[in-house]
């Protein structure tokens, strides 16, 4: 990913970063939903298991390959936050105000 910075005389250069995204559903629930007349088929109700779900972007210098280690370094910051709400090994943010660590 390339990230484009402001351009002034000294910093020209786009920076480029390494990006793993990170799906985390849970938390479980139905919801009843309305399905639309069709055709010959009545309108009705149905219920739909549905879940919670999360997207984590998680940002690496350029330099870092990506590899098993950094997944898993990734996965287990996650895991954290969704437990206790702090991670341990990088920083988070959560619109714009970072999370403690």
């Amino acid at each position: 990913i390339k990230t484009i910075r402001v351009h002034n005389a000294t910093c020209a250069h786009p920076e480029t970063h390494n990006l793993c995204v990170t799906v985390v559903g849970g938390q479980p629930y139905e919801e009843t939903v309305q399905v639309k007349k069709r055709g010959k088929r009545p309108a009705s109700t149905k219920k739909v298991r549905k879940q919670k779900v999360s997207v984590f972007f998680g940002f690496h210098p350029a330099g870092t390959k990506p590899s098993a280690r950094t997944f898993n370094v990734l996965r287990e910051d996650v895991s954290l936050l969704m437990k206790t709400g702090k991670a341990k090994h990088g920083e988070w943010f959560h619109k714009g105000k970072r999370l403690p660590s």
